[in-house]
């Protein structure tokens, strides 16, 4: 009896042992199961953030694109106005231009045959050459103006191209924007060509002045022989 009385006893001890290791197991699980918890709920959370900030970036790129196009198309809209502007205004000054000549070579023909309008003559020869002088002015200041809107347009571009690159997020969407500005180019290369248009009109109306002014000078002599004659 006293025998298995120990060996109960002993039995009753390693159990206890036995039962103390597990509830100490136990709460080191529940220990490690609230920290993964945590990471878990924390991962969560930064997910949510990094979700958050990339959906208000891709905003901010998307309005930035927007607004850097409608800027872009305003500006070539204005340009293509002020084009428009110039080959009217240059088209009036070539049709005046063409008036004068020929006014000149009627003055010049009265001069010939009728000595009382060589004053007459003379005077109109004057306010030609005013005139002339003028609108070779007026073209110079045209070919400034010309000047200063390529250098916008270089500008806007380069200012567009330094923009993208901030932006340039997603590769998708730049692969788009790159399209975009590729096409905006071609605009730009055709405006290049309309305003060289332009100035070799220009420069064909400071021909025609070149030759008007020698009809000119041979006008002036002509006076000067009939003064002489006189």
């Amino acid at each position: 009896m006293v025998e298995q009385a120990t060996v109960l006893k002993a039995t009753i001890e390693r159990q206890r042992t036995e039962l103390r290791n597990l509830t100490e197991d136990l709460a080191a699980t529940e220990q490690g199961l609230t920290t993964a918890q945590v990471a878990a709920s924390e991962l969560k959370t930064k997910t949510t953030e990094v979700q958050t900030e990339h959906k208000n970036l891709n905003a901010k790129y998307n309005e930035t694109v927007e607004t850097l196009n409608n800027k872009y198309n305003e500006e070539t809209a204005r340009l293509n106005k002020s084009i428009i502007e110039l080959n009217g205004k240059i088209e009036i000054l070539h049709g005046n231009l063409n008036n004068k000549t020929e006014e000149l070579g009627k003055q010049r023909n009265i001069a010939e045959t009728k000595d009382s309008e060589n004053k007459k003559l003379a005077t109109e020869t004057n306010e030609i050459n005013k005139y002339l002088r003028k609108k070779n002015d007026e073209i110079t200041d045209k070919k400034e103006e010309i000047a200063k809107l390529e250098q916008k347009i270089i500008g806007q571009e380069s200012e567009l191209k330094s923009k993208n690159e901030i932006t340039n997020i997603h590769l998708e969407t730049n692969k788009k924007l790159t399209h975009s500005i590729n096409t905006d180019a071609n605009k730009i290369t055709e405006l290049e060509k309309r305003v060289a248009a332009a100035e070799t009109e220009l420069s064909n109306a400071n021909i025609d002045r070149s030759t008007l002014a020698v009809k000119l000078e041979n006008a002036e002599k002509n006076v000067a022989r009939l003064e002489q004659n006189k």
